[in-house]
Parts: C-alpha cells; sequence; structure tokens
C-alpha cells in the first residue's frame, strides 16, 4: 500500500472512532460519565382494562404518563354538556368510551359518554339530604369492563361510604358500604383486588373482585391522603400511601414494612421503574426521593427552587427519562412548572404558567395542563408548544386530564352549566 492511501485509511479510522466516541447513548451520563437520566417504560398491569386511560393517574404508579402520543394541534374538537360539577378526573375505557363521576343538586352519578359526545348512560351512585354533594373521585376500569366508583351519600348527621361495581351497561352488579364516607379513588393489584382509603376513621381498606373485605388496617396517625388511592411497586408486591405524618410502604396482604416520617404528608406520590417513590413533603418544605427501602435518595428545598409554596391537591408527573415534572407557586405569588431530575433532583428548568389548575400529565415528550383560561402544551425541554382558550363557560378546568389513543387529551370541567368535558387535539 503506497503512503498517500495508507493514510487515507488512517485517516478514516480515526475519524470512524472519533465519531463513536462522541456519540454518546443519552441514558450514558454527562461528560464525566455520570448518569443524568433514568429511562422509563409503561408498566402491564393486568387487572386494568386494556385501554389508553384506564384509573386515576393512567397507571398504579401514579405517573401521569401516556404510552400514546398526545394532542399536537392546540385544538377544541370535544365538548360534553349534561350536567354541573365534574368532581373528580376523566378516565378511558373499552373502545374509547369516558367515565367520570358529576353531581348534579343533590344526586350523583357515574356517566358513560362515547368518543362522538353522545351519552351512552348515567347511574346513579349517591345522594344527598343537607348539603351539596361533593364526591371528588375518579373511576377505575378493571380488565372485565367493571367500572369501580366510589361514592358517599350525605345524611343529617350521618355519612355512608359506598364501593359500586358497575357493569358496562351502567347496571350495578354489586356494593360495598361503609359507615364513614369514602372520598378515594379505587386502585387494583395485579390480582384485580380492591384498595381504598376511609375519609374519618382513616383506615387503609381491600376488598376481592367480587366485592368481600380481605382486611382492614390503619396507623396511629391515620392514612391522611383520603382522595389519592395508594400507588404500587412496579412489581405490584407493594404499595405506598401517606399518613398524617409518615409515608407508609404495604404489602398486598396489609403488613406494613416501613414508614418514613415525614411530619406532614399531603400531596400524591408517584413510582418509577426502578422502585423509586417520589413526594412533596410540606413538613420539611422538601420535594423528595426514596428506594424502595425507604431510604433517602435525595431531597430538593423549594427555598431552593425560589417557591413560596406547591398546592396540595395537583399531582406530578414523570417523563420516559425520569425527570419529574410539579407545580409551583413562586415568591411573587405566580404559579410555575418545574422539572427535577428524578436521578438526583437537581433542578431542569422552571416556566411561569400563570392560572393552573389541574394534575400535570404526559405523553413521555410533552406535558399538558389546563389553567384558568388556557390549556398548555409544553415540551420536557421547557418550552409552550402551544395554548388554547376554552370554549365559552368552561373556565374552571380542574382535576385530572386523561390522553387517548388519537391523541386527544380530555379536561374535566368543575364549574360550568353548559359544558363538563372538553377534548383537544
Amino acid at each position: 500500500m503506497n503512503r498517500p492511501v495508507a493514510l487515507a485509511c488512517y485517516f478514516i479510522i480515526a475519524l470512524i472512532f472519533l465519531s463513536a466516541a462522541c456519540e454518546k447513548n443519552p441514558t450514558d451520563g454527562d461528560d464525566n460519565g455520570i448518569p443524568t437520566t433514568m429511562p422509563q417504560e409503561h408498566i402491564p398491569w393486568p387487572s386494568l382494562a386494556d385501554s389508553p386511560w384506564p384509573m386515576y393517574r393512567h397507571d398504579p404508579q401514579g405517573t401521569g404518563r401516556s404510552q400514546y402520543v398526545g394532542p399536537q394541534l392546540g385544538e377544541i374538537v370535544f365538548t360534553f354538556g349534561d350536567t354541573i360539577h365534574v368532581w373528580g378526573s376523566v378516565v378511558i375505557g373499552n373502545n374509547g368510551t369516558l367515565y367520570f363521576v358529576s353531581s348534579d343538586n343533590l344526586e350523583t352519578r357515574l356517566y358513560a359518554v362515547n368518543p362522538s359526545g353522545q351519552l351512552l348512560w348515567r347511574t346513579l351512585i349517591a345522594t344527598s339530604y343537607g348539603p351539596m354533594v361533593e364526591n371528588p373521585v375518579t373511576p377505575t376500569v378493571a380488565s372485565n369492563g367493571i367500572i369501580y366508583v366510589s361514592a358517599s351519600d350525605f345524611h343529617i348527621g350521618a355519612h355512608f361510604g359506598k364501593i359500586h361495581a358497575v357493569r358496562s351497561d351502567g347496571s350495578i352488579d354489586w356494593t360495598y358500604e361503609v359507615d364513614e364516607s369514602v372520598y378515594s379513588n379505587i386502585v387494583l393489584d395485579l390480582q384485580g383486588n380492591l384498595y381504598f382509603l376511609t375519609a374519618e376513621s382513616n383506615k387503609l381498606i381491600s376488598l376481592t373482585p367480587g366485592g368481600t373485605l380481605r382486611w382492614e388496617l390503619s396507623v396511629p396517625d391515620g392514612f391522611h391522603n383520603s382522595h389519592q388511592a395508594p400507588v404500587f411497586s412496579p412489581d405490584g408486591s407493594v404499595m405506598y400511601t401517606g399518613g398524617s405524618d409518615s409515608l407508609y410502604a404495604i404489602t398486598t396482604d396489609g403488613e406494613i414494612l416501613w414508614g418514613y416520617h415525614t411530619f406532614s404528608f399531603f400531596h400524591s406520590n408517584l413510582v418509577d421503574n426502578d422502585g423509586n417513590i417520589y413526594f412533596y413533603n410540606p413538613g420539611d418544605s422538601c420535594f423528595t426521593s426514596l428506594n424502595s427501602a425507604g431510604e433517602i435518595n435525595w431531597r430538593t428545598h423549594i427555598d431552593t427552587l425560589n417557591l413560596l409554596r406547591v398546592p396540595e391537591t395537583l399531582a406530578h408527573t414523570l417523563d420516559l427519562d425520569g425527570n419529574i415534572y410539579f407545580i409551583g407557586v413562586n415568591n411573587y405569588s405566580k404559579g410555575e412548572i418545574i422539572s427535577l431530575r428524578g436521578i438526583d433532583g437537581s433542578i431542569r428548568w422552571k416556566l411561569i404558567v400563570n392560572g393552573l389548575q389541574t394534575d400535570l400529565v404526559s405523553d413521555g415528550s410533552s406535558i399538558y395542563v389546563g389553567g384558568v383560561l388556557t390549556i398548555s402544551c409544553i415540551s420536557t425541554e421547557g418550552q409552550i408548544l402551544w395554548q388554547v382558550e376554552p370554549p365559552q363557560g368552561a373556565y374552571h378546568i380542574y382535576n385530572g386530564p386523561a390522553i387517548d389513543s388519537d391523541g386527544i387529551c380530555y379536561f374535566p370541567v368543575l364549574w360550568s352549566p353548559v359544558i363538563q368535558v372538553i377534548g383537544v387535539r
């Protein structure tokens, strides 16, 4: 081989090795080789309906993340109106059917609406004789098509909680009653057993799929967060739920494995593919990550983020790289979306978005949120991709959106005489 040809070959080989060295897998880490992401994927859950959004926060890990691409255009393509108040979130069952709970005067009903906006049925699940009914619950759709939903009757001097199993035609299969209010959503384990929290005695209760009591569990400080049901570990063997001053890890047989003392626990929690648990702890004003043994991975104080507080009722979400997104209020009382790296709690970015009122949901690459006057789509890099105004009369968008397989995201409306659900594409 002559000298010019040999030099050219060496040059090409060097370029190939240099290119390989510079082409870094995004999961490998930063320039020092330190990992910055934790890849996530959808966790199958055979007891749930094989539908785009079968339960509150999409899955038993509470990620609020869809496996489908969400809306890209920012266009209102769906509205439904039949009642007044949608207190909880929307879920999506088989054939794209939307299910949600709504109150009109003194009655609470479970609604089923098809993707064309046609009312399929509405089933009475609770009544009130006294104050107006407020049942802030979200249905859960099982793999056999049964819709589980909690509700509470409000009578003078007494509250009565109910767990209903509703067939896909709107008829009630069975009802389990407790002598106190139930505001909790319902979560299913891998075998289809039900778990929910009561509101007065703050117990955790488990039922069989047929509505028979399996066990009840109480803790000294009470299970405080009675709206959100427990979240599950990726393998389904352990669930996590908050007491008034602790976060507990509990087996599906009702055995407490450990408790992490938090001083105060109100906020929703979520679990990633590695079994790490994330939550905001108002007791020490820290966003916190624990491993599956209850040991601290990291804590990030909101003072370091220039935040005044984190709203108690708005849930967080998790993208495909394991980054966390949550809503905070800054020192100037403006709402912000904050992104932290799930691996170490360091900040990625903050973005002011006024009037935030819903849980955050994502499709892995974009974040969706509703507000007082706008519905917003934000990239996982912190850029506003689009914003759209809700239809006239539907200004109080509230609670959790749900992403369908066709890219439409459905937002519930709390206060409106004309529109209760909005769909954005």
